[in-house]
């Protein structure tokens, strides 16, 4: 959090002399290109968060989850990237995460996977009902890391672990 602020706060001589801007006098560019790999990391975390909570809020989606993941993988398999295409419900729950727009879907605050199963909609930024990692030029750079990362992460938690709220809890 520190280098965070240090960049954030440290002037930059290039921006009143853009000729230097290449220069790098300060180092601000590459200070800034490292901690780009750490926010999108701690982003990549923070969906994967949102995603179990939502999960362990609804246990009839976190156990067809889990027997997806135990028909799919053996239970001492480690999850790579290539197992990912098989996991067809954990990309309609991951799909389901981002969908909050209430113009196009009903009900986009309850969790309802079931309605990305047989929809072909993808996050590459061409269908606009769904843009996740926004489009056109403002597309996200991490898009290509994060489809692979979440992923990995969830079904790994889920797989790994039995999930839930505490007794009696249900927020």
């Amino acid at each position: 959090m520190r280098n965070v602020t240090d960049v954030a706060s440290s002037p930059n001589i290039s921006g009143f002399y853009p000729v230097l801007a290449p220069l790098d006098l300060q180092g601000l560019q590459k200070r800034a290109k490292e901690l780009g790999a750490v926010f999108s990391w701690d982003r990549d975390h923070q969906f994967a968060s949102f995603t179990m909570a939502h999960l362990m809020r609804k246990p009839i989606c976190m156990k067809i989850l889990q027997e997806e993941l135990t028909r799919e993988i053996s239970p001492n398999h480690v999850l790579k990237e290539s197992d990912l295409s098989k996991l067809n419900y954990l990309q309609a729950c991951l799909k389901e995460a981002i969908g909050r727009n209430p113009s196009y879907w009903e009900d986009p605050l309850e969790l309802k996977p079931e309605r990305f199963l047989n929809s072909s909609l993808d996050f590459k930024g061409n269908v606009f009902e769904y843009i996740p990692f926004g489009s056109g030029r403002r597309i996200c750079p991490g898009m290509t890391m994060a489809a692979k990362q979440i992923p990995l992460i969830v079904a790994s938690l889920v797989h790994s672990f039995d999930w839930s709220l505490p007794q009696g809890k249900s927020r």
